[in-house]
Formats: structure tokens, sequence, C-alpha cells
């Protein structure tokens, strides 16, 4: 959207396909044209706040400070919340007209929430493998040491084959073990 902020107009250009792009649409009222269509693409409780931050009245002093303005906003299309994202910027300074695009950054936005809950996944992935190799390690130790005491017992009780009352005292122990 090119805006002659002046003269609070506006012409708007449209993407369409390779074979057609629709003709641009002009206003030489700008902040009524952006009052109605946030009425009509915004959430009721949203659309005076967006309207106010998207008035030339609002965007001039940032702009001059700034060189640009960015506004994120969520607009009602085909009955479906879209995360809009607002840049506005000089496209000639002297003459004061602006250039305003508006993407579409709910696909990034999902982007970044999967991404961001794949990451707790892993996170909480690598805690539990954590706990489970600390577990068996745990484990492993209190497990061999009563099985290498048995051991002992039976090679001790092995080598008094001929000693019938040593064998019966090492099986008790390894029974009580």
């Amino acid at each position: 959207i090119y805006i002659e902020a002046s003269k609070n107009s506006y012409v708007m250009y449209t993407s369409g396909s390779e074979s057609y792009s629709p003709p641009p649409i002009a206003s030489y009222d700008y902040d009524g044209v952006v009052a109605s269509y946030n009425r009509q693409y915004m959430a009721p409780e949203l659309h005076e706040e967006m309207t106010e931050k998207l008035q030339i009245a609002h965007i001039e002093p940032i702009l001059r400070k700034h060189g640009e303005y960015i506004v994120y906003g969520t607009m009602i299309e085909n009955g479906v919340n879209r995360e809009k994202k607002m840049r506005f910027s000089y496209y000639d300074r002297e003459k004061n007209i602006w250039l305003m695009t508006r993407t579409d950054i709910t696909e990034i936005k999902e982007e970044r929430k999967q991404k961001k809950l794949l990451q707790e996944a892993l996170q909480s992935a690598n805690a539990a493998n954590r706990a489970k190799t600390d577990f068996l390690s745990r484990m492993s130790h209190d497990i061999r040491t009563p099985i290498n005491g048995i051991r002992e017992l039976v090679e001790l009780g092995n080598r008094y084959d001929h000693d019938l009352e040593k064998q019966r005292e090492c099986r008790k122990k390894i029974w009580e073990t």
C-alpha cells in the first residue's frame, strides 16, 4: 500500500496469480477505510486498539523518529484467525509517502510454536534418558555386589568339595544373602 500521509490517501496493490493481477484500490480516506476494515476483519475487542495503531496521526511521529513502524495484529479471514505483520516505512520521505506491507505470519508463528514444543519434548526425553541411565547404573551396582559375593561363596564351596560342613556353611551364607 502506498500512503500519501499528507493527503490521507492511499493506493493498494494486491498480488494475484501469474496470469491475473487485480486492479489497484485507491481512496482519499485512509483513516476511515482502516477503521472500516478493522471493524469487519478483526475481533470486536481488538479493532479499536488496532485502528488507533494504524492511524496516520499515530504512525507519523514513529516513522519520523525511527524510519520504520511495525505492528502485529490478528485478522479474521474466512472465519479463521490469521496473524499479520504490518510494516510501514518511507517510500519518499520528502513527500511524506509511505509504503506499508502486510505479511501473513501465521505459519511462521505455528512453526516456532511446534519447534518450541519439540525442543521441550527433546529436553524431557533427555532428562528421562539420564534418569534411566542413572537408575540402571545404581541397580547394576546393587545387583553386582551380592552376585559377586555369591560367586565367591560358590567358588569357596567348590574348593572344599570333600568338606560337606564347609559347603553347607557356604550354601547357608548364599541363602541368607
